[in-house]
């Protein structure tokens, strides 16, 4: 069964104008969304989000600079009983992010924007402006692709 959903899973991947950007398509992303990929570098987000699918290969400590106001969740600590574990998540991937609310491990919000806000001042110990946050909002949204209509269209099941 794991297999079957792990087949299907990957079929799931999408390519979005990100993706085609990465690619060497400089003409994939507007100039609002290359505003957003440069305030996203020079912030520091990409410490953590980088390479091609901006995160999913690390774990780091949530409220880095500030702590995260959860703290019922203790992250890899509560799996490695190892202190130094504590409120040690994953870092996902931002691909098709726009598409995968509520964010952070409590899904303690469903706004991108205000996700964007309070890991820049969690993870970065910085106040983001509104318009850095609508800015990385809109590079991180290029990150959406389309799944083939298809593969996701509900099945025909024989009659019985």
């Amino acid at each position: 069964m794991g297999e079957a959903i792990g087949a299907f899973e990957r079929g799931l991947v999408t390519t979005s104008r990100w993706d085609k950007f990465v690619a060497g398509d400089h003409s994939a992303l507007t100039a609002r969304e290359k505003r957003g990929l440069s305030v996203f570098m020079q912030r520091g987000c990409i410490t953590c989000h980088a390479g091609p699918q901006a995160g999913g290969m690390s774990f780091q400590k949530v409220g880095a600079v500030i702590p995260w106001p959860n703290q019922k969740d203790q992250g890899r600590a509560e799996i490695t009983h190892f202190p130094p574990d504590s409120m040690v998540f994953k870092v996902p991937s931002l691909k098709n992010i726009a598409e995968t609310a509520p964010y952070f491990h409590d899904g303690s919000t469903a706004s991108l924007e205000v996700a964007i806000k309070l890991m820049g001042y969690h993870q970065l110990g910085i106040v983001l402006r509104d318009d850095e946050i609508n800015a990385i909002a809109d590079c991180m949204r290029s990150m959406t692709g389309d799944p083939d209509p298809a593969y996701i269209a509900v099945p025909q099941l024989p009659p019985g």
